[in-house]
């Protein structure tokens, strides 16, 4: 003890406890390895605080430390003289995330930065330990800690160098068969027993950067460029996570999907589950023109749509129906299909050198699809006929205006475009030939040789009829 703690000893403090050097003892967890399961270097942070357990209804939180940075090892002030040989000591991660007795483990869980923990204190990281007497030394306990949960270091990359540049991962689901989250609300008393959780749950969701997600342009494995930590109730989990991410290669979504069979994910480790965005996945779904945001025709239901032949789902037909298509008087979509190309739009990409590759291969929720189109980026059709993006909406380029209903055309507009892949394909971006759904018989149909993509532009001949234009791509024989 130094002559600054003498002293405060001898005014506000009493007692101090001290922590041990060991990897598995601190607060915060600042390093892992990326490659092994070794554990991690966790350091202590300004503004943690420890709880003593004096009695099941007596929890004594610390007054102070001399944490002034980021450091390894900890003194933690208490203004009570302690006088027992031993106490439980816990550690409930940042003071906000508790009142002193228990802790929340979150669903809802939010990174900014890659290769950082410090959020997991706000998420239910905790730990305890047995705080004993130092021989000789009135008035003070050494502790050493030990995490509560269990941990994840998610470690994404990708092979695939046609998407890996620019691609971006947004978030992270994470679900198991058993219990991910709870409130725990005496962990001093019952720890992460489930028999004394309250609110439980089975799924965590992580949002990364603010929304704006971590770079996935590595192609292996790099802990300081995505790396992605999270904290769970620890146990036996069977493991299905969910990466979505972008990439400027296509304009829909991706979805990357990594099952894992059941495991134990003990207290106090750290397990690394490394992703390789590989082929491309995708997180498209069916809507009838213009239906509310998530009410796809599939909404509540779980099919495989590559076997039409046996999928049971009732096709929406009431307008109560929250699948039903956009039945309101419009100009333009207003819910699903309100970013969707115009129909100006849609005839920019038709006559911009589009490409249909016919081998290319593409997943969609656990089904391999092949075949798809290129198509030419609007800012690349703009910079090339001297003309800015937003006009690229407002006609064509003769100057016609097709969303208005006296230009609108009653026929299909027809072209026929080249096969293969575009020699400067940093210009396009990548469509899957997903099909289109239609109701036959009252049975939904999957037709592979014909997709379709809805457009934003209403058809108004007749007036307004509830119907809609479509970006269509119809395969012919072998091409």
């Amino acid at each position: 003890m130094n002559h600054d703690e003498q002293a405060q000893v001898g005014t506000t403090v009493r007692t101090i406890f001290s922590t041990e050097t060991t990897p598995t003892t601190r607060a915060t967890l600042m390093w892992h390895s990326g490659t092994d399961n070794k554990g991690a270097a966790v350091h202590w942070e300004v503004g943690d605080q420890i709880w003593v357990y004096e009695s099941y209804g007596n929890r004594i939180a610390s007054t102070g430390s001399n944490i002034t940075a980021t450091q390894a090892d900890a003194k933690f002030y208490f203004p009570w003289l302690f006088r027992a040989d031993s106490y439980k000591v816990n550690y409930f991660g940042h003071p906000s995330n508790t009142d002193g007795k228990g802790v929340t483990i979150k669903g809802q869980v939010w990174q900014s930065y890659a290769d950082q923990t410090d959020h997991l204190k706000y998420y239910g990281d905790c730990a305890e330990g047995t705080a004993t007497k130092v021989n000789g030394k009135t008035g003070q306990y050494s502790v050493r800690f030990t995490h509560l949960p269990a941990f994840l270091n998610i470690l994404p990359y990708s092979t695939n160098a046609l998407i890996r540049g620019g691609m971006v991962l947004k978030k992270v689901v994470i679900k198991s068969s058993n219990t991910l989250t709870g409130v725990f609300p005496d962990v001093g008393s019952y720890g992460l027993d489930l028999g004394h959780a309250t609110n439980t749950g089975k799924q965590i969701e992580i949002f990364l950067n603010n929304g704006n997600g971590f770079a996935v342009d590595n192609d292996q494995v790099n802990q300081w460029r995505n790396g992605i930590y999270c904290v769970m109730v620890p146990g036996w989990h069977d493991l299905t996570i969910e990466y979505y991410c972008t990439s400027p290669i296509t304009s829909m979504p991706l979805k990357f999907i990594k099952i894992i069979g059941a495991q134990n994910y003990a207290a106090n480790t750290i397990t690394n589950i490394t992703a390789d965005f590989s082929a491309m996945q995708f997180d498209f779904k069916y809507y009838l023109w213009d239906a509310g945001e998530g009410h796809d025709i599939f909404e509540g239901y779980a099919p495989n749509y590559w076997n039409w032949t046996t999928l049971q789902f009732a096709w929406p037909t009431a307008s109560t129906d929250a699948r039903i298509n956009n039945q309101r008087r419009v100009d333009a979509a207003e819910q699903s299909a309100k970013f969707a190309p115009n129909l100006n739009q849609a005839i920019w990409y038709a006559e911009s050198a589009p490409y249909y590759e016919r081998d290319i291969v593409w997943w969609h929720g656990g089904n391999q699809g092949q075949g798809g189109l290129w198509l030419k980026k609007l800012s690349v059709i703009a910079q090339q006929n001297g003309r800015s993006e937003a006009s690229l909406a407002q006609s064509d380029r003769t100057g016609k205006d097709y969303t208005q209903a006296a230009n609108q055309f009653t026929i299909v507009k027809r072209y026929y475009i080249a096969a293969g892949r575009p020699a400067d394909i940093q210009n396009y971006f990548f469509v899957p030939a997903m099909g289109r759904f239609g109701v036959y018989g009252g049975q939904g149909v999957l037709t592979g040789s014909n997709s379709a993509y809805w457009l934003s532009t209403t058809y108004h001949e007749f007036g307004y009829t509830g119907n809609a234009y479509t970006f269509g791509l119809i395969k012919n024989g072998s091409n």
